[in-house]
């Protein structure tokens, strides 16, 4: 007898729904086709792959429309300033500096040193008269101390994205010496005298730090041995800020009282051929500016300290 043609013709559409069955008799023995499965066509899957790229790319473009990138760090920082210090009096921002939260440390660092002109240096100048130069030694002085490992850590990134918890917690306690130089040295003081008076405050409260810098055997400072070598260079430029100007002998006075200054600052220039020192040297981001590049201004230091030693 003749092989029948399908009794039915039917098709599946490919969102699942069948219109009817595919069923093919044949005479002898041939079992009967299988259901074609929702989606199993070819076209059917390339257009579903297609729609899963689609949506999932508007789900990435969606995420990211709230996200913003920065093609510098100082650029994100002047946005930062004006989205977080600008609406808030300088007694808050200098309240959050204390409470430890890293991104207003980083712009009160940067106001104080970078904004020389118009309102980031009008505000700069606010921070400093608040007391940041109090908060900035009150946090060196827990040189002792590490950070809570298990805080959220600020750091700096291009693509950024604005949220509550941006600000996170700063490990970086350069940025406090930062603020202490700035302050002294970018006038941000209201006339001379007033900044005498700051250098004089700086000093007398430089004991702690010269007591965790001086130690030049275990290098470790806020327990840590890349925190030593990222502070010694803004230190030692601390130092020479505070003796810079002639007429500073009382500030010098006071330096040399502080057990081991004197000590570190002659040591320092001989560091080249210490190995154990040199071999740490090119782990961190300091580089070689840390030991060999900053002589000349230790140098200038201990001149000065020695007059009076």
């Amino acid at each position: 007898a003749p092989t029948p043609s399908p009794t039915t013709i039917s098709s599946t559409l490919c969102d699942g729904r069948e219109e009817q069955k595919i069923q093919t008799r044949t005479t002898r023995g041939a079992a009967a086709a299988s259901d074609s499965p929702p989606g199993a066509g070819p076209g059917c899957q390339v257009r579903g792959l297609t729609t899963c790229l689609i949506l999932s790319l508007f789900l990435i473009m969606y995420h990211l429309s709230s996200y913003k990138l920065y093609s510098s760090r100082d650029d994100f920082l002047l946005d930062a300033f004006a989205r977080t210090f600008e609406p808030i009096a300088p007694e808050d921002a200098v309240d959050r500096v204390r409470r430890g939260l890293g991104l207003s440390t980083h712009l009160a660092s940067y106001i104080i040193n970078e904004g020389s002109k118009g309102k980031q240096f009008a505000y700069a100048k606010g921070v400093v008269d608040a007391g940041i130069v109090s908060v900035a030694i009150e946090h060196l002085n827990n040189c002792g101390e590490g950070f809570d490992s298990g805080q959220p850590k600020f750091r700096f990134r291009g693509l950024t994205k604005w949220s509550s918890d941006i600000e996170a917690y700063v490990d970086e306690p350069s940025l406090w010496l930062g603020i202490l130089r700035g302050s002294i040295s970018k006038g941000m003081a209201h006339g001379k005298r007033k900044n005498f008076y700051m250098k004089r405050k700086i000093a007398k409260a430089f004991g702690p730090l010269v007591d965790c810098m001086r130690d030049d055997t275990n290098r470790v400072s806020f327990q840590s041995n890349e925190h030593w070598h990222h502070l010694l260079p803004s230190f030692i430029e601390l130092v020479e800020d505070l003796v810079r100007d002639n007429d500073e002998t009382e500030i010098a006075y006071i330096l040399v009282r502080h057990e081991g200054l004197m000590e570190l600052l002659a040591r320092c220039m001989f560091w080249i051929y210490r190995p154990d020192i040199t071999k740490e040297v090119g782990r961190y981001e300091s580089g070689q500016d840390l030991q060999i590049a900053k002589v000349t201004g230790v140098t200038k230091s201990v001149a000065t300290l020695r007059q009076v030693y």
